[in-house]
């Protein structure tokens, strides 16, 4: 993963922060300013608006997670353990940082507006290492396919909507956990081998 210059990275840094705190549209690039130690100017030498420093966080935040569930998953395993490991870390990571900014909601509907291209990139991607996933455990005899034969693509789908779904009804972190415990479990039997 590439390292932004410091003084990107000090904005990116302000910007979350503040974005979680107030909102995308209760944070100005004067207070994003303020809050890196740096002119407003220098703001747009990085970024040519607010709309732009967003999508650019956002890109950024998901290149971070995406590392840490290739972190997560290590070279080798169990194929269920490894997807078991990037499912919490993706789906976890983005639960509790909604749920822990002060305007979590304001935030997913930003991000709709104004980043949902950049996220739509990071589920396919996300997707995509959940399929070969399934693919190396299918290969392996790790795990076994379904009745209905669901390719490696279709179980990764599965997998990810369903995991998504246990973070629209959590209540909390502690819900999320069991939630998603309750989940591997019914994968954990309909895929072993």
């Amino acid at each position: 993963m590439k390292h932004p210059p410091a003084k990107e990275r000090a904005i990116l840094d302000a910007a979350l922060r503040l974005f979680s705190q107030h909102g995308y549209r209760h944070t100005s690039v004067d207070e994003i300013a303020t809050a890196a130690g740096i002119a407003k100017g220098t703001i747009y030498l990085y970024f040519e608006s607010k709309e732009a420093l967003f999508r650019a966080l956002c890109s950024h935040v998901t290149e971070h997670i995406f590392a840490e569930v290739e972190a997560a998953i290590g070279d080798d395993g169990p194929a269920l353990v490894r997807i078991a490991a990037a499912l919490r870390v993706k789906f976890g990571r983005l639960f509790r940082a909604v749920t822990s900014a002060s305007h979590g909601r304001e935030l997913i509907e930003s991000r709709d507006d104004l980043a949902a291209d950049i996220f739509k990139a990071f589920d396919h991607r996300f997707e995509a290492l959940i399929a070969t996933l399934v693919e190396r455990g299918l290969l392996h005899g790790e795990l076994r396919t379904t009745a209905e034969r669901l390719s490696a693509k279709t179980i990764a789908q599965t997998l990810c909507a369903s995991t998504r779904g246990v973070s629209l009804i959590a209540r909390d972190s502690a819900d999320f956990d069991r939630r998603f415990e309750a989940l591997l479990a019914i994968v954990t039997e309909g895929l072993s081998a």
